[in-house]
């Protein structure tokens, strides 16, 4: 797929995978939307890119917040091309010692964050006619 010009969602893309994913599809051409929740990390990556990006904080845990984002992205360019889904968290220690609540948290990130994110944009992609959703797993 040719990216020029085509509007490129990457989620978790503060770092990583996800910083790379960014960074190539802009060097590509495309408009590159940074989702990521640590603003710090994700304005930074944006300043990078340069005119070609541009940063929504999200929790891509939270529906509203995803919703709002891809408001936003059609809003800010009247389409999506490609939602790239790579968010993803993890607990650091042993998996058997984690509480449930950990793995809620896991679960609601690395599961409901693509859920919620390819809910938000199919939608739009079958009215376009077209779009790509690439799920990440690490």
């Amino acid at each position: 797929m040719r990216l020029q010009d085509k509007v490129v969602i990457v989620t978790g893309a503060g770092q990583g995978l996800g910083e790379a994913f960014s960074k190539g599809c802009a060097k590509e051409g495309a408009k590159v939307v940074i989702v990521e929740i640590n603003e710090e990390t994700g304005k930074t990556l944006e300043r990078e890119i340069g005119g070609g990006a541009v940063f929504i904080r999200t929790d891509v845990s939270s529906k509203p917040q995803v919703q709002a984002m891809v408001d936003e992205v059609m809003k800010r360019f009247g389409k999506i091309d490609v939602l790239i889904c790579n968010a993803g968290i993890h607990a650091g220690g042993k998996f058997w010692e984690e509480t449930p609540e950990t793995w809620q948290k896991i679960f609601e990130v690395n599961v409901m964050g693509v859920v919620y994110c390819c809910q938000a944009v199919v939608p739009i992609m079958i009215n376009q006619g077209k779009g790509k959703i690439i799920n990440v797993s690490s």
